[in-house]
């Protein structure tokens, strides 16, 4: 039976990329994000909507065995209240889609950003979390929602990545 991944963000620059890597190694992969690619790629089932519509999380998830959740409100926008639809309640939408359907592995990207202005260099995992703006919070409180699918018996990894441009 072939594993089947699910990138929401998946039209983006890393979604993409990642997309393509999946692929690559032998995956089945869904995409879930607000605008398709210009080229979709060959094989891969595409889900045009937004994360924070609770059914289409579900039905974009089913029969998935791996959540890579990508979509976020990036800073530049600094509006609160998308930081709270999309990377709170979006993030809260697939997580419980991923636990409706059974996921395996869910991957949540966060950020940097929830450590904040960092004391010391290099930054490790442990290191205190303390966010000085909206979009560090938003991410931190996602970081809070994945860790909750553990106890369902998902397996929960979470990367933070410094702020990622496109070519």
């Amino acid at each position: 039976m072939a594993k089947v991944c699910l990138v929401t963000g998946g039209s983006g620059y890393f979604g993409s990329v990642l997309v393509s890597e999946l692929i690559a190694a032998g995956y089945e992969v869904r995409v879930l994000d607000l605008n398709l690619p210009i080229e979709r790629l060959p094989g891969v089932r595409y889900f045009q909507g937004d994360i924070r519509d609770t059914e289409l999380c579900v039905e974009s998830s089913q029969g998935v065995n791996t959540v890579f959740h990508n979509v976020a409100e990036v800073p530049l926008a600094k509006n609160r209240t998308l930081f709270e639809e999309v990377n709170i309640l979006g993030t809260k939408n697939i997580c419980e889609a991923a636990k409706a359907n059974k996921v395996e592995k869910f991957i949540y990207t966060s950020s940097s950003a929830v450590y904040g202005i960092p004391r010391k260099n290099p930054v490790l995992h442990s290191d205190e979390k303390n966010p000085i703006e909206e979009y560090g919070h938003a991410k931190l409180e996602g970081e809070f929602i994945a860790r909750q699918l553990i106890s369902f018996g998902i397996e929960v990894k979470i990367v933070r990545p410094r702020t990622i441009l496109g070519s």
